[in-house]
């Protein structure tokens, strides 16, 4: 909920950039990769300290069992994809909504 947040947001706060882009020619990709520029940097960093923290966490959990299981990287991986599988269905979703406005729409205030 909290990423959906901040693309909408993101989304209004740009909205005369987005229609002086689309009248300019951008297509769909390159308004797409304005949103992602603002976001991915944010994502990296919070993979990163949460998988950190929570690999360190975890392993020092389990070893407090007898029958104990390694947390290996594939268990990391599957993780992190997951998590950019939703961020990519969640923000996608709206970025396509906010990309797809009519220029003259959102232009015509001014």
């Amino acid at each position: 909920m909290g990423l959906y947040g901040l693309t909408d947001y993101i989304a209004n706060a740009k909205r005369k950039e987005l229609g002086v882009r689309k009248v300019v020619g951008a297509n769909l990709s390159q308004l797409l990769m304005t949103f992602v520029k603002e976001v991915l940097p944010t994502l990296l960093l919070a993979l990163l300290i949460s998988g950190t923290i929570s690999f360190v966490l975890m392993n020092q959990w389990l070893d407090q069992f007898a029958y104990r299981i390694d947390i290996g990287w594939q268990i990391i991986a599957l993780t992190i994809s997951i998590v950019f599988l939703i961020v990519g269905v969640s923000m996608g979703y709206r970025s396509i909504l906010a990309a797809r406005l009519n220029p003259v729409d959102v232009l015509k205030d001014e």
